[in-house]
């Protein structure tokens, strides 16, 4: 594997056969514990800065296990004290499902991992944006609603995992949700959706004697970079003047998906991928581009991770217009390394930084014109009530 992704990176590390594997985890599971530490130790974009982590490898270096069961409770027990939500101990259950949400076969509830991080304030769990015409979306779930209950039991006391279990692709039946936002409480009712999840849709749309060329992508899945090059060629043959490229409540996926969707519209640079030790990968499209008519780009609270590196690399390479409000934040990457007997560790170790150098984690990206809410509805975006997307048709046609 080598999936490269803003909030999910797949890559094998360890490499090592499935018998080596099998005797190592059977024999020693205290190399298991070493092996783990090593990996988190290279990887863990905070291991020089994260005194937690110091004192959890000093733990796990010195404990003595004598079974697997025990390293691996002790491996979870202790990450769980680094307060770190992205990194955590998956089994091979739980990256299955990962893989899967990834792939997006299936709406659900409408928030997968990528649409959950963690408010550290409370330590409950936060959503970073609900995927577009999802049961969350049309529930009016936002971004940075924080998740107080699930099915009764508060988030504070769950794992990372326990959390993303149910409400991911796992969920089935109705879940039973304690929503905050401010001051206000609420509870509320999902029930996953087993439909078929379209991450790229597109039309032409005739607004003031113009044909406007609309794509929405609600995730980067394998897929989405084809997909959006499907769409724009089919539109050029419908004779577009221009393109609204529609990124709000969109929480990532592939970064590599990302850069096959900056592709269609530029080439260049679209920012880099910053590690703990300093080094830097620059992120790059990789075929020449497709269209060169005008381009707007819609963003607003709930664009996060590789759908805000695409925004700021389009923006910044001077191919588009943001518009909307600013993004949510969230420019990280994630390694996932394999241990053994189907367990791995999920370690986030680089920050994504634009073109011009600022860091996407935190600061997210702020758009050339800020218009409107933060939150447009699902049955008001791209129609007339959607003050974004008008703005965006305006200084298209003005192009």
């Amino acid at each position: 594997m080598g999936i490269s992704l803003v909030l999910f990176l797949c890559a094998s590390l360890l490499g090592l056969p499935p018998h080596t594997a099998e005797s190592l985890l059977e024999g020693n599971p205290g190399s298991t514990v070493r092996s783990a530490v090593t990996a988190i130790d290279r990887n863990y974009l905070r291991a020089q800065t994260n005194p937690a982590w110091k004192e959890a490898k000093r733990k796990l270096l010195a404990g003595e296990y004598g079974s697997a069961g025990q390293a691996y409770q002790a491996l979870a027990a202790e990450l769980a004290r680094v307060h770190d939500p992205e990194l955590y101990l998956v089994n091979a259950e739980e990256f299955r499902a990962r893989q899967e949400e990834l792939d997006a076969e299936r709406v659900g509830t409408g928030l997968p991992t990528f649409a959950i991080d963690w408010d550290r304030a409370t330590g409950e769990a936060r959503v970073v944006t609900p995927l577009g015409d999802s049961p969350a979306a049309r529930a009016g779930i936002r971004p940075r609603d924080l998740i107080v209950s699930i099915n009764g039991r508060p988030t504070k006391s769950m794992s990372h995992q326990q959390v993303i279990n149910a409400l991911g692709v796992q969920a089935r039946g109705k879940v039973r949700l304690v929503i905050r936002r401010g001051w206000r409480t609420w509870g509320l009712t999902l029930e996953p959706s087993e439909r078929p999840f379209n991450a790229v849709q597109y039309s032409r749309r005739f607004i003031g004697g113009a044909a406007i060329g609309y794509i929405r992508v609600l995730l980067f899945t394998p897929y989405a970079g084809e997909q959006v090059q499907e769409a724009v060629e089919q539109l050029r043959r419908e004779g577009v003047e221009g393109y609204v490229l529609d990124l709000r409540n969109n929480p990532g996926g592939l970064l590599s998906s990302a850069e096959r969707t900056a592709s269609v519209f530029t080439a260049g640079v679209l920012g880099t991928e910053v590690q703990g030790r300093g080094e830097a990968k620059r992120l790059l499209t990789h075929r020449a581009p497709v269209t060169g008519k005008p381009l707007i780009v819609l963003i607003n609270g709930g664009t996060a991770s590789a759908a805000e590196v695409l925004a700021s690399g389009l923006r910044d390479l001077h191919r588009a217009v943001l518009v909307g409000t600013p993004t949510f934040g969230r420019g990280q990457t994630q390694k996932y390394v394999p241990l053994t007997d189907g367990y791995g560790v999920m370690v986030p170790t680089a920050e994504i930084h634009t073109l011009r150098g600022r860091p996407l984690k935190r600061e997210g990206v702020r758009p050339d014109l800020e218009v409107g809410r933060n939150f447009v509805s699902e049955q008001e975006i791209a129609t007339r009530r959607d003050a974004q997307f008008r703005q965006a048709v305006a200084v298209l046609t003005r192009s």
